[in-house]
């Protein structure tokens, strides 16, 4: 099993994969969603994965956190109210 921040990296990785792919902003809003769980639940295992990235990625890892910016929440408990939100929306709810 991977370690929490790396799954987030991963997620937001494969987002970028596929930039003009109808996906991408679901997909980011979806790993900004991911980051932010990441952040609350385990302290430190973002930076421990970013840190965990080789320097021949850092190029990718920007470009990543720079997609991102516009998605990521401004608190963990606004990326819980959007995924809450989200999963509401998916179910028919309200």
């Amino acid at each position: 099993m991977k370690p929490p921040g790396e799954v987030g990296l991963n997620a937001s990785g494969s987002s970028l994969r596929a930039k003009t792919s109808t996906k991408s902003a679901k997909d980011l809003r979806q790993a900004a969603i991911l980051i932010a769980a990441v952040v609350e639940g385990f302290p430190g295992a973002i930076e421990d994965a970013v840190a965990a990235v080789p320097k021949s990625a850092a190029e990718y890892l920007r470009r990543g956190a720079k997609a991102l910016e516009s998605y990521l929440p401004a608190s963990p408990e606004a990326g819980w109210e959007a995924l809450e939100k989200a999963t509401l929306r998916k179910s028919g709810g309200h």
